[in-house]
């Protein structure tokens, strides 16, 4: 095993005494880093490893890129400078992960898998984080290779690609021109499924018809220069993004505003988030504030010297750090900083983008495999969430412990389910992890995969004798989460198997009560086939099936239920059955299919009164019939004072009423306040109803408790066609109320011009006084309405008549000082007798001076306005509000990017 070697490579070398710099051909293995001449030249040197050998980044060496290696028994520093950045990480990862293993911390199951972490993870993975125009062809090579020796399946390159890409934002064609090379060579057909990230770089593939999918509603309709572009070439924006300093600049301070209201981040948090580093310095010299914030947007950004800076600046790094740097790939600011467990990354966040350089040295160097990091995961179980079975077996002879609560309370054996890798979860089981194991709210593995639907772990559990009846801390069982999401198949395979299809949750939910809240037809079919009870009820609502079913308006289900006897006359908690729930909800169709159900339908009650109210109520013409055709119907009935009829009629109902009548309901039986239905009719002004009474009969003159007939009740209303319709049908007009008040007193205090006519017409007396000895003129006066007061004195009324308080018309408008019709009764006054009293004359002209004064002030305020308007200066203003007002509407509708 020592002759291995793990990586090769060229790469100069300071020499130890003259300290010249010559190329020398490196060969790393596990005992030593040799170096020669050239490739199968003469061995210059050896450097051999040992427990305190020390590698890293050498930043003030005087060839860059350059790592330094110390040799404890050379008691030397040897100055290594590969060709690029990218060759000095990976030298550096395993030459750091031998040193570990000459300190025994590293198990015989990772050396024994050191060329798969390597070859197939981690040099491939870091080939795509430092992806260029020119390393595309050497990726292509890298990937093709290892597809063909199939170490990776498209799915696993492309999720890399794809999630690196979407952390690469300012390179994304890169890795669409490096998937255009791999689809094509390789003759792949693919969709967006294969990616798990990078929108923006599945738009390209898409446009350049390399993948099947839906661009997302982001992209729609812009061309690949657009996309990778980001922002439109020439914002400020776009100068913001590709960090053009110069541009910027060229842009006006107010432009912070917008970019704020766009990205919904301060100008400087985003020069971070885009790695703008120039622009990030010269906001930072124009004292633009810097925050924690400022600091996560960095790690966005990828840019240490951005980093470095609030470092320098004293700002505040945010808690966890290490994961975003992990998780962007900042892996040298990690190896700046000691080990020390409170600030260790994840293993998740390391694999999230598939860092697998930071995952590994994470793996080397831990010591306890049982533990859970800082985001409740071990190796194992970040593995498996993320799709890398190949690593389980090793992780598992790891951790000694396989049950252990991860993310989300769950274990490794629910992951593995969850993510359809039964061959581990065969292993896990093999392993004897606990198949009952009780996770997040008590779940079992077959629990979970039930809730999420994952039809193939269910089988899988079932076939490897998973519990069939356990539940949550809720009462949850597998069959209830089957039932809610309407997996029939599930659930049949699950009572198969013995589940129970009565099981209530802890508000007494049963599978058959989840089907029919969903509707869920297949799943209760399997229920009613096992001979669920369709007769429990829920804690909440005390709700069966049906009922659920009805209010849910599920009309298959429904049918359903009741052909396979569901019991129709159950209660629920508003002590509603089957049939009022439905008349409740309004569904025609299931109320329609309910009622040759109920064969007593006549004798059925809601809420203490008959059934025929509350079909009054949702105008169940239907049941209505139903109950008017028995011979058990009670017309006198009431409910809240109401007859049916004198209900249908307050419901504005015309063919309710109308089938009441028909059954010979008594048109002018009163209700509990004394009013007829053709009263009430009256009140609602519905001259169709008022008609239909009036046909069958209905009394026009009756009267209420204060004297008002149908005529006083419809001019109140302004019901001017029905009042017509009641005086064609021998309404009294000259009929007074309570008060004294006769319709026309009442259609003049209304102000109804036109009833006042039509009473006048039909012969009403303009002279008729109420209790007051008040006449309809009076009441003009009164109201100030000189247009009715004008057609009273025209209809010949006594304009002299006094009232019990000793006031004519006229005094009666001066003493209220209404001049208009003053005005009227005076001129008419002055007409017909030639005489008029000075007083008001003197009245009249002072308060139409008074009316003429206040029109001519409105008039000169209205000028002066529009003379203002006029001015250059508002005009102004008013365009400078205006332009600014769109500015902000444009920028209002433009939207910041994320992958």
């Amino acid at each position: 095993m020592s002759d291995l070697i793990l990586k090769e490579g060229n790469a100069r070398k300071e020499g130890g005494f003259i300290k010249s710099i010559k190329s020398r051909w490196f060969v790393l293995t596990y005992d030593s880093l040799n170096y020669y001449e050239k490739k199968d030249g003469a061995l210059k040197g050896t450097i051999k490893f040992e427990a305190n050998c020390t590698v890293d980044w050498d930043k003030t060496f005087k060839i860059q890129p350059a790592l330094k290696l110390f040799s404890p028994s050379k008691k030397r520093t040897y100055h290594i400078c590969p060709e690029t950045e990218n060759e000095t990480d990976d030298w550096i990862s395993i030459i750091r992960t031998v040193i570990y293993i000459h300190k025994g911390t590293l198990s015989p199951a990772l050396i024994q898998n050191l060329p798969l972490f390597f070859q197939v993870y981690i040099w491939p993975t870091e080939e795509l984080w430092h992806l260029s125009a020119s390393k595309v062809q050497h990726a292509t090579k890298t990937f093709e290779e290892l597809l063909q020796t199939k170490k990776l399946t498209p799915k696993q390159v492309f999720s890399m690609i794809g999630a690196i890409a979407a952390a690469n934002t300012h390179n994304v064609v890169y890795y669409a021109n490096l998937c255009q090379n791999i689809i094509k060579g390789m003759k792949l057909t693919l969709d967006t499924t294969h990616f798990t990230r990078g929108n923006r770089l599945k738009a390209i593939l898409i446009l350049r018809n390399l993948i099947q999918g839906k661009i997302v509603k982001k992209y729609e309709g812009k061309t690949e220069e657009q996309i990778s572009d980001v922002y439109e070439k020439g914002s400020h924006l776009y100068a913001l993004f590709w960090d053009k300093k110069d541009d910027f600049i060229a842009f006006p301070p107010s432009v912070d505003r917008e970019i704020e209201a766009i990205t919904e981040m301060t100008t400087i948090n985003c020069a971070a988030k885009f790695g703008s580093t120039s622009i990030f310095k010269f906001l930072l010299e124009e004292n633009h504030e810097m925050s924690e914030e400022t600091y996560k947007y960095a790690f966005r950004g990828g840019s240490t010297e951005v980093i470095d800076i609030l470092h320098k600046e004293g700002v505040k790094p945010p808690n966890k750090w290490k994961n975003l740097a992990a998780n962007y790939h900042l892996n040298e600011l990690i190896d700046e900083t000691p080990d020390s467990e409170d600030e260790d990354y994840s293993f998740d966040s390391a694999l999230k983008r598939y860092n697998f350089t930071a995952f590994f040295d994470k793996v080397f160097r831990y010591k306890d495999f049982d533990l859970v990091d800082n985001e409740s995961g071990t190796a194992l179980y970040t593995s498996l969430k993320y799709n890398l079975p190949i690593f389980v077996p090793i992780f598992a002879e790891l951790q000694s412990k396989l049950d252990i609560k991860c993310t989300g309370s769950k274990s490794s054996l629910m992951i593995a389910c969850e993510k359809k890798q039964f061959e581990m979860a065969q292993f896990l089981i093999d392993k004897k992890c606990n198949i009952e194991f009780k996770g997040p709210s008590q779940m079992t593995p077959l629990i979970l995969c039930a809730k999420k639907n994952n039809l193939p772990a269910v089988k899988f559990l079932l076939e490897h004798k998973a519990e069939v009846n356990a539940c949550t801390s809720t009462r949850m069982t597998a069959l209830s989460f089957a039932a809610d999401n309407g997996n029939a198949e599930m659930a049949q395979l699950l009572i198969e198997h013995g589940a129970n299809v009565d099981y209530s949750d802890d508000k007494e939910y049963t599978p058959a009560i989840f089907a029919a809240i969903k509707g869920h037809i297949g799943v209760l079919e399997q229920l009613l086939h096992a001979k669920c009870n369709l007769k429990m009820v829920d804690y909440p609502q005390r709700g069966s099936p049906l009922m659920h079913a009805i209010m849910n308006e599920h009309v298959d289900a429904v049918k359903l239920l009741v052909v396979s006897g569901s019991y129709l006359n159950q209660f629920d908690k508003k002590k509603r059955n089957a049939l009022i729930i439905a008349m409740d909800v309004g569904n025609q169709e299931i109320i329609d299919f309910l009622v040759p159900n109920y064969p007593k339908l006549d004798e059925l009650y809601y809420a203490g009164f008959p059934i025929i109210f509350f079909a009054i109520e949702k105008k169940q013409y239907n049941i209505i019939n139903v109950v008017l055709n028995s011979p058990k119907f009670d017309p006198t009935v009431k409910k809240d004072g109401d007859t049916p009829l004198n209900a249908a009629v307050k419901a504005n109902d015309k063919i309710s009423t109308e089938m009441l009548l028909q059954r010979g309901c008594l048109v002018d039986e009163p209700n509990d306040q004394g009013l007829t239905p053709l009263m009430q009719a009256a009140l609602n002004g519905n001259s169709e109803i008022i008609e239909l009474l009036i046909r069958f009969g209905a009394n026009c003159n009756v009267y209420d408790v204060k004297g008002n007939t149908p005529l006083i009740l419809c001019i109140h209303q302004f019901a001017n066609n029905s009042a017509i319709m009641l005086l064609r049908s021998g309404a009294n007009f000259n009929q007074p109320n309570m008060e004294g008040l006769y319709p026309l007193n009442i259609a003049v205090l209304k102000k109804n011009v036109d009833m006042v006519k039509i009473l006048l017409q039909c012969g009403a007396n303009p002279n008729s006084t109420d209790y007051l000895g008040n006449t309809p003129l009076m009441h003009s006066v009164a109201a100030n309405c000189p247009e009715i007061t004008e057609i009273l004195l025209n209809a010949n009324c006594d304009f002299q008549f006094q009232n019990k308080a000793g006031f004519d018309a006229l005094k009666l408008a001066k003493q209220m000082n209404n001049v208009k019709s003053g005005k009227v009764i005076a001129d008419f006054k002055l007409k017909v007798t030639g005489m008029l009293d000075p007083q008001y004359q003197e009245w009249i002209n002072e308060e139409e001076n008074k009316n003429e004064q206040i029109e001519i002030e409105k008039l000169n305020s209205s000028n002066g306005l529009k003379n203002l308007q006029s001015s250059r200066g508002y005009q102004r203003r008013r365009r400078e509000e205006t332009s600014s007002s769109e500015s902000q509407s444009e920028s209002d509708s433009e939207s910041s990017d994320s992958d």
